[in-house]
């Protein structure tokens, strides 16, 4: 998607018209490079990571560029529904991994309170903790190359953690990690 977050795994004959428009939230029309110099300081501030500065600086470039301006805000709206797509899967990580980065990015505009709110839900929630915390150690588990020494104990930890978060998104991490393994 927009962000950089894989939207769909398995066979192209699965994927509908939905899917497709759901992961088109907050995708530019235009690539930054084809923009107009004077929307420069707007490129730069989203190539950094910097949408809440981004936003910042339309108030300069709207009034010529409309669509721009838009397309920028569109953004907006579209990294928060995925923020909330992600708290609907009930992807822990994903939801503090984008949360955290949607806090930072988007700091003094109305959509922040959205993100606190979602963050401030996930810190109370102790099974979405426990998921979570679940999700982060597949997640280290298969972090970097796995020597063959410690194949069959990580390979047993994975097992032990999909069977233990059965039905959760960790259970779903747990068995494409054991399938990385192999």
């Amino acid at each position: 998607d927009p962000q950089g977050n894989i939207a769909f795994a398995g066979h192209p004959a699965r994927i509908t018209d939905e899917l497709v428009e759901s992961v088109l939230d907050g995708a530019l029309a235009k690539p930054v490079y084809e923009w107009p110099k004077d929307c420069d300081s707007v490129a730069k501030a989203l190539k950094k990571g910097k949408l809440g500065d981004a936003v910042s600086k339309l108030d300069g470039i709207e009034e010529d560029h409309p669509e721009i301006a838009a397309a920028v805000r569109g953004m907006v709206t579209g990294r928060v529904k995925s923020l909330e797509r992600a708290v609907r899967d009930a992807d822990w990580l994903r939801v503090e991994t984008m949360g955290e980065e949607l806090a930072d990015a988007l700091k003094k505009m109305p959509e922040a309170d959205r993100v606190d709110e979602i963050l401030t839900t996930l810190k109370k929630d102790k099974e979405a903790q426990a998921i979570l915390k679940a999700q982060v150690k597949i997640a280290k588990l298969v972090e970097g190359p796995i020597k063959k020494a410690k194949y069959d104990r990580t390979k047993k930890q994975l097992e032990k953690l999909r069977d233990e978060f059965g039905g959760t998104v960790a259970e779903r991490d747990a068995r494409a990690a054991i399938e990385t393994l192999k």
